[in-house]
């Protein structure tokens, strides 16, 4: 069965090396323009890009700047692509580029379907404090993350984890889940099961104006704030330090709910960091001012002693 891979970010690119290592036939791949990153003017080629260059240059490669334009699916139309492999590619592929596949398009999507549709599946779940997470595979629909579900694959989470560890786990298990439905697919085994449209929830993208952290919001609110934006866009602070306001970020926590302190108010210690919020404290584990580079808490604390204030 020959394959059209669609994606552009990292968790992509380990999907694509890991269904290319397993046999898929890949025609083609792809992914988005090259695009500045951070501080950089120069354009720089996306994970997925980098892979196929390094691994599988002989696989066709596609830059559109929109897939589903008529002069797109002109030229994907000779690859006689079977299916349609979508993660995390950045567009919505339209009926006129879907009706290429005969067999359809499917999508690796990282959530428990119908639960945070959209752009930061990992992120939503973790900021809400959810229980468990997981993957699906959908068939491809133009409402975005509402096609029938094929494969649910579920992970607990606990406490600790954050958006990079569990978009590891995710990675792993979609992928292993991705190919198994390949392979329904082309055996006419797969069986769908709609999504339920009234247990829908929206996962918008972190923005760093919406990570600053609020002391008077409950402590256990902050730690999953700070989870879910690490590594990208990572929840921050302001701090008052002689007299200079400074910009920390917020790289670690822990949740401490049987410490009972005003917002703000630092715990009188010299080891650990532990900030007064509405309901209990947080403990910083690991920070980076602005400038300078990551470490632990404690390090940052000896440092920035005395006359401090967390704004």
């Amino acid at each position: 069965m020959k394959v059209l891979f669609f994606g552009t970010p990292e968790i992509a690119r380990e999907v694509l090396a890991y269904l290319h290592h397993h046999g898929v036939e890949i025609v083609g791949v792809v992914t988005k323009p090259d695009r500045p990153k951070g501080r950089s003017s120069t354009p720089l080629p996306p994970p997925v890009k980098e892979w196929v260059l390094t691994h599988a240059p002989s696989v066709p490669l596609f830059q559109p700047e929109k897939a589903s334009s008529p002069e797109s699916v002109e030229a994907l139309k000779p690859l006689q692509a079977d299916l349609f492999v979508v993660v995390a590619y950045g567009q919505i592929l339209r009926e006129s580029l879907l009706s290429l596949a005969p067999l359809g398009a499917i999508n690796l999507h990282a959530s428990l379907l119908p639960r945070w549709r959209g752009a930061a599946p990992i992120q939503r779940a973790i900021e809400a404090g959810d229980k468990e997470s997981g993957v699906t595979i959908i068939r491809l629909v133009q409402k975005m993350d509402a096609g029938p579900m094929l494969l649910t694959r579920k992970v607990p989470l606990d406490e600790g984890i954050r958006s990079l560890d569990l978009f590891h786990i995710l990675a792993k298990i979609g992928e292993e889940a991705l190919l198994e439905a390949i392979h329904l697919i082309a055996e006419g085994k797969e069986q769908e099961e709609l999504q339920d449209e009234s247990l829908a929830t929206h996962a918008a993208k972190l923005t760093p104006e919406g990570c600053k952290v609020d002391w008077n919001r409950d402590g256990k609110d902050i730690h999953n704030l700070i989870r879910a934006a690490f590594p990208n866009p990572i929840a921050w602070t302001e701090i008052l330090q002689r007299k200079e306001k400074k910009k920390l970020l917020l790289l670690r926590s822990r949740y401490r709910e049987e410490i009972k302190l005003p917002p703000k108010a630092i715990f009188p210690s010299n080891k650990e960091v532990i900030i007064g919020t509405a309901e209990g404290s947080v403990e910083l584990l690991e920070v980076q001012q602005e400038g300078k580079r990551a470490m632990k808490a404690e390090d940052w604390l000896r440092g920035a002693l005395p006359d401090l204030e967390f704004l």
